[in-house]
C-alpha cells in the first residue's frame, strides 16, 4: 500500500491528536474499501492482565503496581516494569474503575530484526492491518518519523506505533503496542471532555453582565 501522511498542527486541542488520527486514518481507508483481515477475534488480555478487569482484579493479579498509580482527569493510569528483557515498559489505563487500555513497550534492540521482526509476528497472528505503517508528521512531537499499524474488529484495536526521535543527539526508536476496548474508551473520551470543559469553565476571565446573568439575558430576550 502505498504511504500516507497526516500533518497535525499546534494548538490547544493537540491532546486529542491521537485519537483523531486514527479515527481519520480508519475513516479514509473504510471510505477508499481498503479493508484488513477481520475474520479473526483480536485478544483482549496481555499477561493476564485483560480488558474490561476490574481495578480489584488487576491490583491482586499484580500487587506492584499500587505504588505506580496516576490520576489524570478521567483515566488512572498503573505502570510496571517488567523482568522481561523483551519489554521496556507495560502502562495499564483505567476509567471509573475498568481497564480500558493496556500499553506495552518493547525494547527494539532486543527484538530479533527490530521492526519488520515484530511486525511479521504480529501480522501472522492478527492478520492484514487495517492501516499498515501510515507516516504521520506531528508538528508538536518533533519526531523524526511517526509510523502507525492498526489491527481492529468490532470489540478492540491493537496500535503498533513507531517513532523515530533524536535523544542525547543520537537517533533513537520506540516501539509500543496497544491494546484498547473501543465502547471503554470512548465512555472514557466522553468523560474526559466533560472533565476538560468544567476545568476550562474554571479559569478567571473577564466576562459580560449577560454571561454573568444567564437567566436575566435570557428574560431580556425574550421581553424585547
Amino acid at each position: 500500500m502505498s504511504t500516507t501522511a497526516i500533518v497535525t498542527g499546534c494548538g490547544a486541542d493537540s491532546g486529542k491528536r491521537s485519537g483523531l488520527m486514527v479515527g481519520l486514518l480508519l475513516l479514509g481507508l473504510a471510505s477508499s474499501g481498503i479493508a484488513g483481515d477481520q475474520a479473526r477475534t483480536l485478544p483482549r488480555a496481555f499477561q493476564k492482565a485483560q480488558l474490561g478487569m476490574a481495578l480489584g482484579e488487576l491490583m491482586r493479579l499484580k500487587p506492584d503496581l499500587a505504588k505506580s498509580r496516576r490520576l489524570n482527569l478521567a483515566t488512572e493510569s498503573l505502570s510496571t516494569t517488567p523482568t522481561d528483557p523483551y519489554l521496556q515498559r507495560i502502562v495499564y489505563r483505567l476509567h471509573t474503575g475498568t481497564l480500558y487500555e493496556i500499553e506495552i513497550r518493547y525494547r527494539p534492540d532486543r527484538l530479533l530484526y527490530g521492526v519488520s521482526g515484530l511486525l511479521s509476528r504480529l501480522k501472522g497472528s492478527y492478520g492484514q492491518p487495517t492501516v499498515d505503517r501510515v507516516e504521520e508528521l506531528d508538528l508538536d512531537s518533533g519526531d523524526l518519523h511517526r509510523r502507525r499499524t492498526v489491527w481492529q474488529d468490532a470489540q478492540t484495536r491493537i496500535t503498533l506505533l513507531e517513532r523515530e526521535y533524536f535523544h542525547d543527539g543520537n537517533k533513537a526508536l520506540e516501539l509500543t503496542l496497544t491494546l484498547t476496548d473501543l465502547e471503554l474508551v470512548r465512555l472514557r473520551d466522553l468523560a474526559q471532555d466533560e472533565q476538560v470543559q468544567r476545568k476550562m469553565q474554571e479559569i478567571p476571565i473577564p466576562l459580560s453582565d449577560m454571561e454573568l446573568s444567564p437567566g436575566r439575558g435570557a428574560r431580556a430576550g425574550v421581553d424585547g
